[in-house]
């Protein structure tokens, strides 16, 4: 779907809802008024569907801030919108790399580390997805389950990458994962089908049981 200056949007609603935790635990960051006004700035063009806009103030927060988590992931995401998959990549990256090597000391910050390190190889698998690279969709999906595995969207796009691959009955139990894990209350909260979300997957099961049924 074209609109202003994004090239498509078919993971607009799954990503959001993976995101949401990363917006309200970012009132827990410790970043100065600039960076934050300027990540907000980009949240509120990433709303608009305005993704050279966003990106030019998550940079702007980066820039600043080269640790400040929230805007490499919502640039990573703005870059795969784009279609400048390296850039996304690179982003990404650099997320779990800092989650990676970042020493906690309360449950809280170990939630925002977690959260944010699934939300990247989340953001990993649908670039690698956008690539057509379903293997590493796959396994970016895995991790990314092994992280927050309550989160509908990583099971869905898994099952996109393994329905790709034609492991039809991987893809199957990924979707009726995506199904079961809705509202079910995890470390970082609880992620809710919408009827939207349960229309897309239902057709997409649908699908899958059509050709698992040809002889």
């Amino acid at each position: 779907m074209e609109h202003k200056n994004c090239r498509r949007y078919e993971g607009w609603l799954i990503y959001i809802s993976t995101i949401l935790s990363i917006v309200v635990l970012s009132a827990c960051n410790t970043g100065s008024a600039d960076t934050k006004d300027y990540y907000a700035d980009g949240v509120t063009a990433v709303a608009a569907k305005d993704c050279n806009k966003a990106v030019s103030s998550f940079s702007k927060a980066i820039d600043i801030d080269n640790n400040y988590l929230y805007a490499y992931l919502m640039r990573s995401f703005c870059y795969e919108q784009l279609g400048r998959y390296k850039d996304s990549l690179n982003d990404a990256d650099t997320v779990i790399s800092i989650t990676s090597n970042q020493v906690t000391t309360n449950k809280v910050a170990e939630s925002v580390r977690l959260s944010n390190q699934s939300s990247a190889y989340f953001q990993v698998a649908k670039t690698y997805y956008a690539l057509k690279d379903y293997n590493q969709s796959a396994e970016n999906s895995t991790k990314a389950i092994a992280i927050v595995s309550n989160n509908f969207a990583y099971y869905e796009v898994r099952g996109d990458a393994h329905h790709m691959l034609g492991l039809l009955e991987q893809a199957k139990q990924d979707y009726l994962s995506a199904f079961a894990v809705s509202g079910q209350e995890g470390s970082f909260g609880m992620y809710y089908l919408t009827v939207e979300d349960r229309n897309r997957i239902n057709n997409k099961m649908t699908t899958v049981q059509h050709e698992l049924s040809k002889p």
